[in-house]
């Protein structure tokens, strides 16, 4: 699904886009209802296990960050006290009934954690390994919950129009379509 100049331009201004509840009637609690339900639906995956970041510390972020991983552990290495994590990041839009997948690895030790940032360059890949359970359990999660996975070759494109998206993670003179509805605002 492609969606037009208008509507992009609705989702960069922090204005829902969509025609079923949360988002044609929107109202938080709602909201927060819509994206539980959908983890909750994931995390009864007994594939995966996940961690979530809903609130990206300070900031606005206009999407949920997901990393799922496998649980049976064959996606986790030990190295030098640090337990590095193979897994797919999903970024679930709060303002669109969208989401986009990619390749990831989360690295874990005494010190914090870190974790790659998922950009319309890896959107679509997969770590290396037989993924196929898990990727048929996520995308007949979304779904179940009309939430359309959109594919690189979409999102890729640059956006037809003049516009300043308010975030860390792309140029203003070079925003694309990843860039309308998967933003984080410092």
């Amino acid at each position: 699904m492609n969606f037009s100049n208008e509507d992009l331009m609705k989702v960069i201004n922090r204005k829902p886009l969509g025609d079923f509840c949360p988002y044609e009637d929107w109202v938080e609690k709602q909201e927060s209802t819509f994206f539980d339900n959908i983890i909750n639906d994931l995390r009864s995956c007994e594939l995966i296990d996940m961690e979530i970041d809903y609130t990206h510390g300070c900031g606005y972020a206009s999407y949920i960050d997901i990393f799922c991983y496998k649980s049976d552990g064959s996606s986790t290495e030990i190295i030098d006290d640090t337990k590095f994590i193979d897994g797919i990041k999903i970024y679930l839009c709060k303002l669109a009934p969208v989401a986009v997948y990619g390749e990831s690895r989360m690295g874990k030790s005494d010190s914090g954690a870190s974790y790659y940032i998922l950009n319309e360059c890896g959107v679509g890949t997969l770590p290396d390994g037989d993924w196929s359970d898990v990727m048929s359990a996520l995308k007949n999660t979304f779904k179940k919950h009309d939430v359309q996975i959109l594919e690189k070759s979409y999102i890729s494109k640059p956006l037809e129009f003049k516009t300043k998206i308010h975030t860390i993670f792309a140029e203003e003179d070079a925003y694309t379509v990843f860039d309308a509805f998967f933003y984080f605002e410092d």
